[in-house]
C-alpha cells in the first residue's frame, strides 16, 4: 500500500503531459502511486501514459471511454490505495517537494487535509496565489462559498479514509465546480486542518478558458453542482447557518457565468436564473465599467450590453 495516491485525469493534453508526469517522477518523496485515467483521448495522451507506466510501475493507467473530469476522477478514487490522496491536473506541474511537504505536515499534525499555495502560470508571467485554509471545517465551507479559498483539489492533501468512510465522490457529468462540491462534503467531515505556507503547485492558465466563452452546457454544470452543494448543506442542517453565503454564491454564478461571460442568447435565456438574489449582485466587487454593464443587463438594455461586451473582450 503506497502512502500517497495521485489521481490525474488525462484528456487532450499531449503537449503538456510530459512536463506534468516528469514533475511527478522528480518528487523527493517516493512512496506514491500515480493513477492516470486516459479518458477516451483522441490524441496521443493515452500512449504517453502507457509509456510512463512501462518505465515506472508506480504509474497505473486506466483506459476508459470519455466520462469527463468528474467521471475520470471517480475512476481514480475507486482505484486509489494510498493513505493520502491528491489530484493533479494533467496540464499543470508541481515542485519536487510537493508531496514531501504535504505528507510531512499531515503526519506531524494528524490533519485530515493540508493546504498549500500555487502559482498561476500565464503566457509570459507567473503570479503567486496564497490562501490559507481556516482551522475550522465550517469556516472552510464558508470560505468556499465566499470564494475566499479555492475549491481546487490540487492544493489540498486529503486523508483517503474520510473519502471512503463517507462515500464522497463526484457527480458524473457535472465537470465544472466539481471540486467545490467535493471539498464542501470533505470539509464537513474533517476534524483537523493544516497548511504548508509554500508555493508547491503550478496552475497553467489556459487562454481558451471559460472567460467570455461560457457555453450553456458549462453553465448548467455549475448550476447542477451548486444544487448538489445546497442539497448537502440542507441535509446537514447547515442551510440556515450559511444562507447568506449560499445566496451570494448563487449571485456570483449568475454574475460570472451569465452576465459577464456568456453570449447574448444565453444572457437573455438565463435572465431569470437566481433572479431572487439579483439584489445581492450589488454586494459583489465590480469595477465602474462592470457596474455600468450590470445596470444595463438588469434593465434589459441588451444592445448596450452587446457593445460593452465587445469593448471588453475584443481581440
Amino acid at each position: 500500500m503506497p502512502q500517497i495516491s495521485i489521481i490525474i485525469p488525462v484528456y487532450k493534453v499531449e503537449q503538456y503531459l510530459h512536463k506534468c508526469l516528469d514533475s511527478i517522477l522528480a518528487q523527493t518523496f517516493t512512496d506514491w502511486e500515480c493513477i492516470l485515467i486516459d479518458d477516451g483521448n483522441p490524441d496521443s495522451s493515452g500512449a504517453i501514459c502507457d509509456k510512463y507506466a512501462q518505465q515506472d510501475s508506480r504509474f497505473r493507467v486506466i483506459h476508459q471511454e470519455n466520462k469527463g473530469s468528474a467521471g475520470a476522477r471517480n475512476t481514480g478514487l475507486q482505484m486509489a490505495q494510498g493513505i493520502y490522496l491528491i489530484c493533479v491536473d494533467s496540464d499543470d506541474w508541481v515542485e519536487p517537494d510537493y508531496l514531501e511537504c504535504l505528507y510531512n505536515e499531515a503526519e506531524r499534525t494528524g490533519a485530515d487535509v493540508v493546504g498549500c499555495n500555487l502559482v498561476r502560470e500565464y503566457e509570459g508571467k507567473s503570479v503567486e496565489e496564497r490562501r490559507t485554509l481556516p482551522p475550522e471545517s465550517l469556516e472552510c465551507i464558508r470560505g468556499l462559498l465566499e470564494r475566499k479559498i479555492r475549491g481546487w483539489l490540487h492544493i489540498k492533501f486529503l486523508r483517503r479514509s474520510l473519502v471512503v468512510e463517507h462515500k464522497i465522490s463526484f457527480v458524473e457529468g457535472l465537470d465544472l465546480w466539481e471540486d467545490m462540491l467535493f471539498c464542501t462534503k470533505f470539509f464537513f467531515f474533517t476534524n483537523k486542518i493544516s497548511n504548508v505556507d509554500k508555493v508547491l503547485y503550478h496552475y497553467r492558465y489556459n487562454a481558451t478558458s471559460i472567460t467570455s466563452t461560457v457555453s450553456e452546457k458549462q453553465l448548467e454544470q455549475v448550476v447542477g453542482n451548486m444544487q448538489e452543494i445546497e442539497s448537502f448543506l440542507r441535509q446537514q442542517n447547515l442551510f440556515s447557518t450559511l444562507q447568506n453565503e449560499i445566496e451570494l454564491s448563487k449571485a456570483r454564478i449568475k454574475s460570472y457565468y451569465v452576465i459577464f461571460s456568456a453570449n447574448r442568447e444565453i444572457r437573455k435565456k438565463y435572465y431569470s436564473l437566481y433572479q431572487e438574489y439579483d439584489s445581492k449582485l450589488s454586494q459583489l466587487p465590480y469595477s465602474v465599467f462592470s457596474r455600468i454593464y450590470l445596470f444595463c443587463y438588469l434593465h434589459k438594455f441588451y444592445i448596450i450590453c452587446d457593445f460593452l461586451f465587445f469593448l471588453k473582450y475584443r481581440k
